[in-house]
């Protein structure tokens, strides 16, 4: 098996696919919370921006499809509380590593 073929390949394939994702997030929307893409059924949230305002940032997604938010504000509210809490145990978990990376969250409807 020649690994330097397989390093290049590797190194190839996610460097594609990161610039793939952020022409999505780029391009895809005005908002810069939420990028749906082409369809009515996947979009893209930053992780950041999901902990930071998870009831905001769900709403601007139900916006960018173009459905109505209202009908599930109860549970939005809900599934907010369950990201501060995992998001708190995470912090600790982390004890504040600067290594410890952020990822984007990938969110399909």
């Amino acid at each position: 098996m020649d690994l330097s073929a397989v390093g290049r390949t590797t190194l190839s394939f996610w460097s594609a696919m990161l610039k793939r994702a952020d022409a999505d997030l780029s391009s895809s929307s005005s908002s810069p919370n939420v990028a749906a893409k082409n369809s009515n059924t996947e979009g893209h949230v930053k992780y950041e921006n999901l902990i930071k305002d998870p009831v905001g940032t769900i709403r601007e997604l139900y916006r960018s499809f173009g459905w109505d938010f209202s009908k599930v504000l109860g549970c939005v509210r809900a599934a907010s509380e369950v990201v501060r809490i995992t998001e708190r145990k995470r912090k600790k978990f982390v004890d504040g590593d600067e290594y410890c990376h952020q990822p984007p969250f990938y969110l399909e409807l």
